[in-house]
């Protein structure tokens, strides 16, 4: 298996510029988890996550997800993905799929939602989702509302959701608060987002 993340991380780290089909991206996702990865035609791609250190070595948690973006047309965009991921010590794994889409005929009006089905070694069968809406009122910069309970960590959580979305170039910014739907504003949470590609 570590042989097998090995080759994954170094083709996603490797840059093909030598192909001009061939970009990388590279980001983190929910404050805890770093990715790297390569992509071929704005379509067809592989992603390697890891958690950032904040525990030791042997509790960090290691993803290999490939995925495909995909243009219907008529302003209908959309990701699909599959992933299977595990802690290094091997404590539990977890293997999903995940299908976003987004309608943005708009830039003042856009409607977006996941859906996420996966499997948890602990937790057994889970679904995860969200639905929003979003409007960029100023050129770069968008605000979005919605409700949402894919799991920021394992376990699917129920929670409201706002925030900002900041496209500049390549590169794609999204600071979010959420809050518990059975109330309990202490529980909220600010997480962050960003991605950039080099094409």
């Amino acid at each position: 298996m570590r042989k097998v993340l090995w080759i994954a991380l170094l083709l996603c780290c490797v840059n093909l510029s030598a192909n001009e089909s061939f970009s990388y991206l590279l980001g983190m996702r929910n404050n805890h988890y770093v990715f790297v990865g390569v992509e071929y035609a704005s379509r067809f791609g592989i992603a390697v996550e890891n958690s950032v250190f904040t525990q030791g070595m042997e509790k960090q948690y290691v993803r290999v997800e490939p995925f495909y973006r995909w243009n219907l047309g008529e302003g209908l965009v959309g990701n699909y993905a599959l992933y299977a991921g595990m802690r290094y010590d091997q404590d539990y794994y977890d293997v999903g799929a995940r299908l976003d889409v987004l309608w943005q005929s708009y830039r003042y009006l856009q409607v977006g939602g996941t859906l996420m089905p996966f499997y948890d070694s602990s937790l057994k069968g889970l679904v995860g989702y969200q639905a929003y809406v979003q409007s960029f009122l100023l050129k770069e910069i968008g605000v979005f509302v919605g409700a949402k309970n894919l799991p920021d960590f394992r376990n699917v959580e129920r929670r409201y959701m706002a925030g900002l979305e900041i496209e500049s170039g390549n590169l794609i910014v999204r600071p979010e608060l959420s809050f518990p739907m059975n109330g309990g504003t202490h529980l909220s949470r600010v997480s962050l987002f960003f991605v950039y590609r080099s094409l």
